[in-house]
């Protein structure tokens, strides 16, 4: 969350464990750690689509649930059946991205992540 948070292609990480995040406070008050779970928005859909294309350790999949890294795009599959107005109502945007963390290396996960941002 970090890394991605730093990235200039993107524009929002929605990650508790952020500082920045505004339910941080609230989730350290409650919780001894965040967990693997993350969304963030990048610059625009078609580096997030791009995104989806290039990266190589989480897999694409609408279930974000295994001990793999998982990765989705939610508004051309979870949310897909929702109208365009809904969908911007929840922020669930062409740009956002969610990724669930898995069972592999960190630094190999976090460099797949940053060479799929920097090409389309």
């Amino acid at each position: 969350a970090e890394a991605l948070s730093q990235r200039p292609e993107v524009r929002r990480v929605h990650y508790p464990g952020l500082e920045s995040d505004p339910g941080h406070r609230f989730a350290s008050s409650l919780f001894a750690g965040f967990g693997g779970m993350l969304s963030f928005y990048l610059d625009d859909a078609a580096r997030a689509e791009s995104f989806l294309k290039r990266v190589r350790i989480p897999l694409h999949a609408a279930s974000l649930g295994g001990v793999e890294s998982l990765v989705v795009r939610p508004s051309r599959s979870t949310h897909l059946g929702q109208s365009e107005e809904d969908r911007q109502r929840l922020g669930i945007t062409d740009e956002l991205v969610r990724l669930s963390v898995g069972i592999e290396d960190p630094e190999e996960l976090e460099a797949d992540l940053i060479q799929a941002l920097e090409s389309r």
